[in-house]
């Protein structure tokens, strides 16, 4: 029996000029961020996540109502990580709402 690729990784100079490639990038946006400070953020955030608020910074209020919508879901997940009823009974009962 022969054995069948279905898909072959690059070649190991393809890889290498990929790998330049991201290094180039991420020092040029470095290099930027160094320069430039939170304007240079704020247009990575803009490009990247359509989110360029007029500072990064979040009040104490800010954080607690963020922190408030999220403790739920956490505090399921910190029981276990998968609420798959086989593997984490207990933790499922309470992600699916049950009681016992």
């Amino acid at each position: 029996m022969t054995i069948t690729y279905l898909k072959r990784g690059k070649p190991d100079a393809e890889r290498e000029a990929d790998d330049a490639g991201v290094r180039a990038t991420v020092q040029t946006t470095l290099a930027d961020i160094s320069v430039r400070g939170d304007a240079a953020v704020r247009d990575l955030s803009q490009k990247f996540d359509g989110y360029a608020p007029a500072a990064f910074r979040l009040t104490a209020s800010e954080i607690e109502a963020a922190m408030s919508r999220v403790s739920e879901r956490y505090e399921r997940y910190q029981l276990c990580p998968n609420p798959d009823p086989p593997l984490c009974p207990s933790a499922a009962r309470l992600y699916y709402g049950y009681r016992s």
